[in-house]
């Protein structure tokens, strides 16, 4: 098979700048409207940013585990982004300037939900935030309930100096397990979120977990043609783990939620990537799982996994768009 098997994001950002792009991670201070079941304690924040979060923590004698029950003051806030921004940047001194960059950057407000604040603290995080490094562009993390006109106003106006994209958490296009997980919301959010995203010109990548509750292949390929008929630029898919301090925990143990199987993941991932919009581009095929996570213990990594991934694609003459049509 000559052709390419989907659209990563690597290739997308090799057309379109011929670079490759590097994500600077950070938890900026913000909650969310609910805790999703399978919700970490960091907010799905990556490591290295989590653990100079953790260490302030500590220094200051706050519960990290209950971080997600605490607002922050601006400056604390503010101190919290220049720890994490300042680790990084003396970790990978070839962003300290913008010259001679192999690669691009991009800020990731990661954590949490990074729309769920006045639209006033909003300009003000996202400003400071920027000015501390000579970024290329920004992800925003966020959910479909914590945009408004107002918000994407705010974020329409960095889309003449950043390459902006806006990260949704939809999951599911089922509402029953939208319940479930403790979303509270809809796919009817989702929608109303991407229509004005997009009537900014605002980017959006969406996410959706394989392997919740009891959804089977049917249920994941609906929830692809769903996304696909929606303006979305992007997604991510994530497989299913189970974490400590998480709701979905007590459901596992209890046998209520069960967990993929790596060839079970892959099987069901190409088969539904053949219903996915050509255009979208996949950011993610497999999640990277937190520090301590519980299940599932698969024994290769996700370079193995990638190329299992390819392989089956080749072999069963798959690849993405392969039978998308619009509704």
């Amino acid at each position: 098979m000559n052709r390419k098997i989907y659209l990563s994001a690597k290739d997308y950002f090799n057309i379109n700048f011929g670079k490759k792009f590097r994500k600077l991670s950070i938890d900026a201070g913000f909650s969310c409207p609910g805790r999703c079941i399978y919700c970490s304690t960091s907010g799905s924040l990556a490591i290295n940013s989590a653990e100079v979060v953790k260490s302030k923590f500590e220094k200051e004698d706050i519960d990290y585990l209950n971080r997600y029950n605490f607002r922050f003051s601006l400056k604390k806030r503010f101190e919290i982004i220049k720890e994490q921004i300042d680790n990084f940047l003396i970790k990978n001194k070839e962003f300290q300037s913008s010259n001679e960059r192999k690669s691009l950057l991009y800020l990731y407000l990661q954590a949490f939900s990074n729309t769920y604040d006045t639209p006033e603290n909003l300009k003000i995080i996202y400003d400071y935030c920027l000015s501390l490094a000579e970024f290329d562009g920004v992800f925003i993390g966020t959910r479909p309930d914590c945009i408004d006109e107002e918000k994407a106003k705010i974020l329409a106006s960095y889309l003449n100096k950043y390459d902006l994209w806006v990260e949704l958490g939809l999951q599911s296009s089922h509402d029953k397990t939208l319940r479930y997980i403790n979303r509270k919301h809809g796919k009817k959010e989702f929608e109303c979120a991407i229509k004005i995203l997009r009537s900014h010109g605002i980017k959006i990548i969406a996410h959706v977990i394989i392997g919740l509750y009891d959804e089977d292949l049917k249920d994941l390929i609906q929830t692809v043609k769903f996304i696909s008929n929606t303006e979305i630029n992007g997604v991510k898919f994530h497989n299913l783990y189970i974490l400590p301090n998480t709701e979905i925990l007590r459901y596992y143990e209890k046998g209520i939620q069960k967990v993929l199987t790596s060839d079970q993941y892959i099987e069901q991932l190409i088969e539904a990537i053949q219903y996915l919009r050509d255009d979208i581009i996949i950011f993610r095929l497999f999640s990277d799982p937190e520090e301590g996570y519980i299940a599932p213990k698969w024994e290769k990594n996700k370079t193995e996994l990638i190329n299992d991934f390819n392989k089956l694609c080749e072999k069963k003459q798959i690849w993405q768009g392969k039978l998308w049509q619009k509704n």
